[in-house]
């Protein structure tokens, strides 16, 4: 009557361990657009697609440190592969 309590149990803890790695920092695993998005919902309301980047441009002041340290990475990471990263002006 008890053997299903131990697969239960195992079952149990495997998916409590999967939802602990699954809380790490936004800019870990998601990308700049995940450390970024709480930022671009603050400080960018009613810009289209497209114009994300330009906006958090021209709020850089008051970006979150996660935001700022995820655009850095993102911005080296273009680079290396011989794009060219939007940080230096906003286009107009």
């Amino acid at each position: 009557m008890k053997r299903w309590l131990l697969p239960l149990a195992v079952t149990g803890l495997f998916s409590l361990a999967v939802q602990a790695q699954d809380t790490s920092a936004p800019a870990a695993g998601g990308g700049a657009r995940a450390a970024c998005k709480a930022d671009f919902q603050k400080l960018c309301k009613g810009v289209k697609f497209g114009g994300a980047r330009a906006c958090l441009n021209e709020h850089k002041d008051e970006l979150s440190q996660g935001c700022r340290d995820a655009l850095a990475k993102h911005d080296a990471e273009e680079q290396a592969k011989g794009g060219t990263p939007p940080s230096g002006g906003t286009g107009k």
